[in-house]
């Protein structure tokens, strides 16, 4: 079986990223698989709404699993209450197909995401290297 050329891009993309923009890349992820995740919802297509969940779900433990408490003290400990809140909510949304709650992280991850992106900018890392289409947490099945 030949090697998925998107998915070794994906990878090179992940491990030469710098770790700034990897976050960005992360909450954009997250926030598209929630979108998603209510697009299904509408169209009653509950499974691939379940996937999209996962899908952020796994983006935003791998954000908090990601935490250097250490270093990061106190922002981290309340940054890892958010993403345990978010973990939960996700849930939550899964079971009660509300879509409010999806919103609300919606919400939560964009306001996260905006800080992490104007942090990248003031460190001069752009956002815009990414290619068109390319988001972590993206499948490419349609």
């Amino acid at each position: 079986m030949r090697p998925n050329p998107y998915a070794r891009y994906k990878q090179m993309e992940v491990t030469t990223t710098d770790p700034l923009k990897l976050v960005v890349l992360l909450y954009d992820g997250a926030i598209t698989a929630l979108r998603r995740s209510i697009e299904h919802i509408e169209k009653k297509d509950y499974m691939a709404k379940y996937k999209e969940l996962m899908r952020c779900h796994d983006i935003i433990w791998e954000l908090m699993a990601s935490l250097d408490k250490t270093r990061g003290g106190e922002v981290a400990d309340n940054l890892s209450s958010l993403y345990t809140y978010m973990l939960g909510q996700i849930m939550e949304a899964n079971n009660s197909l509300d879509v409010k709650i999806i919103e609300e992280v919606i919400a939560l991850l964009d306001n996260l995401n905006e800080a992490w992106r104007e942090l990248a900018r003031r460190k001069g890392i752009s956002d815009n290297s990414k290619p068109a289409g390319m988001v972590i947490g993206q499948s490419k099945e349609k």
